[in-house]
Order: C-alpha cells, then sequence, then structure tokens
C-alpha cells in the first residue's frame, strides 16, 4: 500500500515511540514478577493506540493482529491468573518484535508475507489463551 510520504513518516514515529512505551510496560511486568496486571492493561491501552491508526490507514491484516492482543492485554490485565500472565507475557515480548518491522512492512508486500503466518499464528494462540486460561473474563477493552 502506497502511502503519502509525510503519514507514513509520522506513522513510523509514532509506531517507534509506542514500541518504546510497549518495553517499558513489558520491564514492569517483570519488575512486578507478572503481580501487577496493570502493566498488562497499560500494554493493551497503548497496542489500541497502534491498532486504531493501523485500520484507518489500511492495514487490516496488522490491525487484526493487534485487535488480538489488545483483546489478550486486557483480559489479562483483569485477571489473577498466573500461568495465563506467563502465557501472554510472552505474546506481548512477540507484538514487539513484531511492531519493530512495521516501518519494513509498510513499504514492501514481501516483508509482510515474512511476517504474516507468525502474527497469525500467535492469533489463533491469543485466542486459544482467552479460552483456556481467561475463559471467565468478559472484558476485552477498557470500559
Amino acid at each position: 500500500m502506497k502511502l503519502d510520504p509525510e503519514i507514513k513518516e509520522e506513522f513510523v514515529s509514532e509506531v517507534k515511540l509506542i514500541s518504546k512505551e510497549l518495553n517499558i510496560e513489558l520491564q514492569k511486568i517483570i519488575e512486578t514478577k507478572l503481580e501487577s496486571t496493570q502493566h498488562f492493561t497499560n500494554f493493551g491501552q497503548k497496542v489500541d493506540r497502534i491498532y486504531g491508526t493501523c485500520t484507518t490507514l489500511g492495514f487490516m491484516e496488522i490491525g487484526k493482529y493487534l485487535l488480538s492482543i489488545k483483546d489478550l492485554s486486557y483480559m489479562a490485565g483483569d485477571s489473577e491468573n498466573r500461568r495465563g500472565h506467563e502465557k501472554a507475557f510472552r505474546l506481548l515480548v512477540s507484538c514487539l518484535k513484531y511492531l519493530e518491522e512495521v516501518p519494513r512492512v509498510i513499504e514492501s508486500e514481501e516483508a509482510m508475507d515474512k511476517i504474516r503466518f507468525n502474527m497469525n499464528l500467535d492469533a489463533k494462540k491469543v485466542d486459544v489463551i482467552n479460552r483456556k486460561e481467561f475463559f471467565s473474563i468478559t472484558k476485552k477493552s477498557c470500559d
């Protein structure tokens, strides 16, 4: 997809800035030994900002993936399930890695092809975790 260079530059800058914020949230999750659920919720809120921009700009595959991560983050933030937190954390780390690829992905369908499979696989993992670990949580967004 071709974007206006100015819009693309702004989008890439936003993703880089939010990625730094996401990294801080992951560090806080580690520091609190996965016990502070607020940092899972914070992660979801920050992902939501990128999700909205992706869908607005037409990057629907990335948006769909980020929606699943956002939901996972909110559900983990509303749960005390330690095993669920551990599984969610691993996927949040993967999310950050995929976001690092965004500047290349928005330029090249070939680059998108390289991460598409893994993003779809992770989205399926999110669905399984949500059903198995967070089955009692109905909140999937910041209500």
